[in-house]
């Protein structure tokens, strides 16, 4: 009985696909039709070799090309991250100088008041030679540095994106080109 009944589901179940199957190729057949006709040809195994040939040198030539296009990404990913902890580096140096500075500064800070009749006059020598005026100055070039790298980052993020667009369009021709 449980096979009866298996076989019964089976036997409706590939039918159900087959009455489906010729729903979508006849809608298939009419889109076909309407974009152009198609007509089947047939290749002399010479040609046909000739076909899997070309077929496979493009596929050859796109494994390559995204294969490049992987090993560039990886590249300009490896030198943002290089460019990135560069940048880090230096800031993290120029805090810490800035800080060495300003405890040299608060350590070598010397009141010398000398006293000249009336007037009393206050001399104060910094270690670092580097008034606040140069140190502000220092930061704020360091930080137009680190825009700029920043800048020439996307840019070069925003070129790769548009290399790979253009490779992906270029193998897209190329597979329509060989079909045809």
């Amino acid at each position: 009985m449980k096979k009866k009944l298996f076989g019964l589901f089976l036997f409706s179940l590939i039918l159900s696909s087959l009455a489906y199957a010729k729903i979508r190729d006849a809608g298939n057949q009419e889109t076909a039709q309407n974009v152009a006709e198609t007509s089947i040809v047939k290749l002399s195994p010479e040609e046909e070799k000739e076909a899997f040939k070309a077929l496979e040198r493009a596929r050859k030539r796109i494994e390559k090309e995204d294969k490049e296009r992987e090993e560039a990404l990886k590249l300009a990913e490896k030198q943002a991250q290089e460019e990135a902890k560069r940048i880090e580096e230096a800031q993290a140096k120029a805090q810490a100088e800035a800080e060495e500075q300003q405890k040299q500064v608060q350590q070598v800070q010397e009141t010398v008041v000398q006293e000249n009749g009336n007037t009393v006059t206050e001399v104060v020598t910094t270690a670092s030679g580097l008034t606040p005026k140069e140190e502000k100055e220092a930061f704020e070039a360091l930080e137009r540095a680190r825009k700029r790298i920043e800048k020439e980052d996307k840019e070069r993020a925003e070129a790769l994106k548009l290399a790979e667009e253009q490779a992906r369009a270029q193998a897209a021709q190329a597979a329509q080109t060989a079909q045809e």
